[in-house]
């Protein structure tokens, strides 16, 4: 029997300033199921119609649709299943949505495999009864006609049978944008060349850690020694609000001279140029593209010692510290701070992590 030619819909919750490594690793997966004979979609929300990165997969050619996740359950399914039908779809790749939703999808459409793919963690290291009860739910009784892959095998004990570990891999063509050299970038916030640079990507400060962050580089500031802390803000705690959280949550104002507020940007490695250090302080986590793509620059990476940022560690470009503990995080800092960039280590980053492998790995997870 002739096995069918596969026609994936990528259903993604996604409407990021920045495409950044997500959207170019689904593109990634397009070129190899167009190498097999088969076709993509992407879904991406009503919002996400005028990023920059959206048009551009439409300029390249792509089938790229609008769905509203807004609806109700009810009128999403509805949508759901127009796509499907009118694409003949055989996979539905589903990121960022609703767990419950595809489940009661997969069960309705038995011939269609359903893959959903985990990719965030924000239970800050803390899980209540009540979400023990709906993991047991949602990755036990109801996925039995699902398949999941997770960013971080911290999800594979909810249910190992169903659940596949798969760490992100570096996408290594990025959509299409201005590079701007790290020193210009320095230059443009007043950072002077003597100064440590630290960049945190603080889109949801709280489960990043950016209090953790803050305290610890005011704590060298008030050693003598010279750091900057940048934040790279995200959709709902821009720049303008970031000040305000900071004076919030921590001991700060949020306007001293070691703190900088910049906004998001496709341009993601112009700040990994410009930086000499990042944090990441992350209460909980799935996986970070950040910290891969810091490493991929064989630069050091400062991070909690959270299951999430285990895979990290084997790097020696990597300093660890406990937590939700600045002073730790104050001494992992003044640690990294003689680590120069090793081609070494962003040699092996490159290597682990290659996208090639991991597309084929999501490629069988579809069945195909």
């Amino acid at each position: 029997m002739k096995k069918t030619k596969p026609v994936v819909l990528f259903l993604c919750s996604y409407q990021s300033v920045y495409g950044g490594n997500f959207v170019p690793s689904l593109v990634a997966v397009e070129e190899e199921i167009n190498r097999r004979g088969g076709a993509c979609i992407y879904a991406f929300p009503v919002r996400a119609s005028e990023r920059t990165w959206l048009k551009q997969l439409r300029e390249m050619g792509k089938t790229v649709i609008t769905f509203d996740f807004t609806a109700a359950r009810k009128q999403q399914m509805k949508q759901l299943d127009a796509v499907v039908s009118a694409y003949n779809v055989t996979v539905v790749h589903a990121h960022f949505t609703s767990i419950w939703m595809m489940e009661l999808f997969a069960c309705s459409h038995p011939s269609i495999r359903t893959v959903i793919h985990l990719h965030s963690d924000f239970t800050q290291g803390k899980q209540s009864l009540k979400m023990k009860l709906k993991n047991w739910l949602l990755y036990k009784v109801l996925s039995s006609r699902v398949r999941f892959i997770s960013v971080s095998p911290a999800f594979v004990v909810f249910n190992p049978k169903r659940i596949t570990w798969l760490p992100n891999a570096l996408a290594t063509q990025r959509m299409p944008c201005e590079h701007t050299p790290g020193a210009a970038i320095r230059q443009q916030y007043g950072i002077g060349e003597k100064e440590i640079l630290c960049e945190l990507f603080s889109w949801s400060p709280q489960v990043k850690g950016a209090d953790i962050a803050v305290e610890a580089v005011k704590i060298l500031n008030q050693a003598g020694k010279n750091y900057t802390l940048a934040l790279i803000c995200g959709r709902e705690v821009t720049p303008e609000k970031m000040p305000a959280w900071v004076r919030e949550h921590t001991s700060c104002s949020g306007e001293e001279n070691f703190l900088r507020y910049l906004p998001p940007q496709e341009d993601v490695f112009a700040y990994h140029e410009a930086a000499n250090v990042l944090i990441s302080a992350s209460r909980s986590e799935g996986f970070s593209y950040s910290i891969l793509e810091m490493l991929s620059l064989g630069k050091p990476c400062i991070v909690s010692d959270i299951p999430g940022v285990a895979w990290c560690k084997k790097y020696p470009q990597v300093f660890v510290f406990p937590s939700e503990n600045a002073e730790g995080c104050a001494q992992a800092l003044l640690q990294a701070a003689g680590c120069e960039p090793s081609k070494e280590t962003a040699f092996r980053v490159k290597t682990d992590y290659y996208i090639g492998a991991w597309v084929n790995e999501v490629i069988q997870a579809y069945g195909c």
